[in-house]
């Protein structure tokens, strides 16, 4: 019995001294999710089965039996042959991949039950995510130094071009042929096979009655001078009247407009010239200038 009650009375002590007090009041907590749209990059990984091949040498005994030879009787001999085996492996390749992606978060906020909400006083709210742009790339060096539409030429040409087409019409008037109209489809395309020829690396008059229609300008006849590696106009026009064919298509009288382009190019030679001549249908010619006698340099007409 004394024991019983020395028990109780130690429980009842260690019971007071290590109760816990809970709050007179505890705060509650909402939690929710909130995404937002990010620019992020990521690695990809691409697996396939590429074919490999290899040399295989195999050999094999045989007997061969020989009675008029130097070996009388049967012995046996060993053949060897290479044979081609074929299987497939595994290959792994790694891919850099950019792009906006959905990016998710936890946000938690403890409130108050008992707190005194006033009605003047709204409640306090996370404010909402801000939505980050991805970064925009710097512009590139054509960008950047790309001169305004409202300064270039006629036909959209820019200065060294207006030059080119300066210089042929001079050469032409010695000569007593009309002078040649800029055409914007054909300035356009001539644009576009320089850069094409840049890429390339190489200067070629391919797929040219193609590249004519392509434009959308109706002919009769057609022609073209490329180049590439002369520094100004002058030098360029210099080294097509040294050349016969390229002479003959910048003094062809049918001609009646004409399109230049210039580009620059990075590798190889730089700039590439493409001058694409042709002779408008007669329900579709545009004005030209007539043909008569014009004032060379020194005074006197030519026709």
């Amino acid at each position: 019995m004394q024991l019983r009650v020395v028990l109780f009375v130690l429980w009842g002590t260690l019971g007071a001294l290590f109760m816990y007090q809970t709050p007179a009041h505890a705060s509650e907590t909402i939690c929710r999710t909130v995404c937002q749209p990010k620019y992020k990059c990521y690695r990809q990984r691409k697996c396939y089965s590429k074919p490999y091949c290899y040399p295989v040498q195999r050999c094999r005994w045989r007997t061969v039996c020989d009675d008029e030879g130097e070996y009388d009787g049967c012995y046996k001999k060993r053949y060897c042959w290479t044979k081609q085996k074929c299987t497939y492996r595994r290959v792994c390749k790694y891919y850099k991949r950019c792009g906006m992606r959905r990016v998710c978060r936890r946000v938690c906020r403890s409130i108050d039950p008992e707190a005194d909400d006033t009605p003047g006083t709204p409640p306090p709210t996370t404010p909402p995510p801000s939505y980050r742009r991805p970064p925009t790339p710097p512009p590139s060096y054509r960008q950047r130094y790309k001169r305004p539409s409202h300064r270039r030429g006629q036909c959209g040409m820019s200065r060294r071009e207006q030059r080119v087409l300066t210089l042929i019409n001079k050469e032409r008037r010695r000569r007593g042929a009309p002078a040649l109209s800029c055409h914007y489809k054909l300035v356009a395309a001539s644009r576009a096979w320089s850069r094409i020829q840049c890429a390339q690396g190489s200067l070629s008059h391919k797929y040219l009655s193609r590249r004519f229609r392509a434009a959308g300008v109706p002919y009769t006849s057609i022609g073209e001078n490329v180049a590439a590696g002369q520094k100004t106009a002058y030098a360029v026009v210099r080294s097509w009247m040294k050349s016969p064919g390229h002479r003959r298509n910048i003094l062809n009288p049918s001609y009646t407009h004409v399109g230049i382009g210039a580009t620059s190019c990075s590798k190889g030679f730089s700039p590439y010239w493409t001058q694409m001549f042709l002779r408008i249908r007669s329900s579709q010619r545009l004005k030209t200038t007539p043909i008569g006698s014009y004032k060379n340099e020194g005074g006197k007409e030519v026709y």
